[in-house]
């Protein structure tokens, strides 16, 4: 059965059904969603907003995508038998079938009592990545659309006001509102209007001010949890709303070969519309071989943290080779003890006495970093070069200022002054 992956090929006799997404052939994908409708039940498969935590456990157990259709990727997820699997595997019009994985929100630290610990905020993090003097060149990503997927986001958040709210997991009781906290930090960390955390009276901004702010959410459940193909329909959404750079800061423990991971070939297809994929590396190291998919995808721009505190790669941002041999992560940017926009479930969880801010770490916190810099190059790319931003453009400016790429944080150091220098020397443009 060459359409099964190794990975679904080693697991899906051990248990009644497998959650899996199918993929079709090109130009086949109504014949087999017509094929599989006409022997799943889908009527019994819509999935349930579960609000109650005792529930949690049965959640991971048995991820509740039942069926979902990813029609600009060929993709049905649902769930199937072991003789099922095995008859759909013999379909000429198939062409792989994945297992549908659990996903998650990535973070390494919530702090809930900061006195005589340091952290930083968003707001220094820009002035440290030269991305203030970015905004007084007029480069704010302005006309920009940069979408953020992950838990939803809260926009009645001071901060986040102008961000777009929307969802991926309808089915599933998803309204885009952000009940865990972790998808408003990041948008606001991309995006977020100036505010104060008037615990500490520290000042927060986002990276790329007035882009135009998507929240696309695919993880839910209060505490941040999704499948692949729940980030697999948020990113056909990105495709959907001309988006420019996509963030996120999500990822699961398996990173197969991009041969057989359909989040390679989503991530594919968003480089090829133009589209930037920012993807963190996960929060797994300091071992080697430990970056988490998608950020395990060739294409995909991969973000590891560095404390900025130390001033040295978090111990925590995990490092390569990929299964396929790649050198990851990409860059690396801030990511320990930010602060930014907090609500719900990580807000309840930080000091409650003056709610609304929160810092915390991880390449979660790293990659909204990344995405809100490249988002302010692209509306110079547009801007002053007329030309069109590329991930390929990116790396290839990276390849060139960067220090040789390691597994361990890359080609370095993604700031605002490589980006200066680049558009100097390679199109003789000085900003």
């Amino acid at each position: 059965m060459m359409s099964l992956t190794p990975s679904l090929e080693r697991t899906y006799r051990q248990r009644a059904v497998s959650p899996v997404i199918i993929e079709a052939k090109t130009r086949a994908f109504n014949d087999v969603n017509a094929l599989l409708r006409a022997m799943v039940p889908v009527e019994l498969l819509e999935a349930t907003f579960h609000t109650f935590l005792p529930r949690i456990r049965a959640l991971i157990e048995f991820p509740i995508s039942k069926w979902k259709e990813i029609p600009r990727f060929n993709m049905i997820a649902t769930v199937l038998t072991p003789p099922l699997i095995e008859e759909v595997a013999q379909w000429r019009a198939v062409e792989r079938i994945y297992p549908d994985y659990m996903e998650w929100a990535l973070e390494t630290g919530v702090f809930r009592d900061y006195k005589g610990k340091p952290f930083t905020s968003t707001y220094w993090m820009k002035k440290t990545l030269g991305l203030e003097r970015a905004s007084l060149q007029g480069f704010t990503g302005r006309g920009i659309t940069t979408a953020i997927i992950d838990t939803g986001v809260r926009v009645t958040h001071e901060q986040l006001r102008r961000a777009r709210a929307l969802t991926a997991i309808p089915e599933k009781g998803g309204s885009g509102e952000d009940s865990n906290g972790h998808g408003s930090w990041c948008s606001a960390t991309v995006g977020g209007s100036y505010a104060r955390d008037r615990r500490y009276n520290v000042q927060v901004e986002g990276m790329a001010a007035e882009c135009t702010l998507i929240s696309i959410q695919a993880l839910g459940f209060i505490i941040g949890m999704g499948t692949t193909s729940d980030i697999l329909k948020a990113m056909e959404m990105a495709l959907g709303l001309d988006a420019k750079v996509v963030s996120m800061s999500l990822g699961s423990n398996e990173a197969v070969k991009d041969g057989d991971n359909p989040e390679a070939k989503a991530i594919d297809e968003l480089v090829k519309k133009g589209i930037v994929p920012c993807v963190a590396a996960g929060n797994s190291g300091p071992g080697a071989s430990t970056v988490g998919s998608p950020g395990s995808c060739q294409n995909s721009l991969t973000v590891g943290a560095w404390d900025e505190l130390k001033g040295a790669l978090a111990e925590f941002s995990s490092r390569g080779p990929t299964a396929d041999g790649y050198v990851k992560p990409d860059i690396v940017l801030p990511g320990v003890r930010i602060d930014s926009a907090l609500v719900g479930l990580l807000d309840a969880l930080t000091d409650k006495s003056e709610p609304k801010y929160g810092p915390i770490s991880g390449t979660s916190m790293a990659t909204p970093h990344a995405a809100g810099l490249v988002t302010c190059m692209a509306q110079l790319y547009r801007d002053r070069l007329g030309k069109q931003l590329t991930v390929d453009e990116v790396k290839r400016m990276m390849t060139a200022l960067g220090h040789g790429k390691t597994n361990d944080d890359g080609w370095g150091m993604l700031d605002w002054s490589l980006v200066e220098t680049w558009v100097s020397t390679e199109y003789g443009v000085r900003i």
